[in-house]
Formats: C-alpha cells, structure tokens, sequence
C-alpha cells in the first residue's frame, strides 16, 4: 500500500554511504580491484555490498586494538 507521508527504509541510506565513504576514504589508501580507488567507486562499491561500510570499520578497528595488545 502506497502511503505518501510514511518514512521510507532508504532516507537513510545515502547519508550512511557518504558516511561510509568518508570514514574509509581516512583510513585506506587503495583496493586490489580494477576501478580507481575514489569516493565515487567506493560509494557504488556500497551500494552494491550493503553492509560493507560496517565490516570494513569493525575490521580496521579491530586490527588496530588488537596490534596495539600485541605491543
């Protein structure tokens, strides 16, 4: 049922990606994939792998807690 006025699931969804892409774009440099490593790819690459963003992040935060456990 169409409602007009009703929130829908995706109004977030583009201010996450931009999210997403700014805070990987701080962090990596490049990516072993044929397309250029730029905001624009990156933001496709998202919108595709839905979820990405997050495991990116939580990786890399990971990583960086667990190597400074090590030392």
């Amino acid at each position: 049922v169409y409602m007009p006025n009703a929130p829908k699931l995706v109004d977030g969804v583009a201010d996450a990606i931009r999210s997403d892409v700014l805070t990987v774009m701080d962090c990596a440099t490049d990516w072993n994939l044929d397309k250029e490593f730029n905001a624009e790819n990156l933001a496709k690459f998202f919108r595709l792998y839905v979820g990405a963003g997050n495991a990116i992040a939580s990786d890399y935060r990971k990583s960086m807690t667990e190597g400074r456990l090590g030392n």
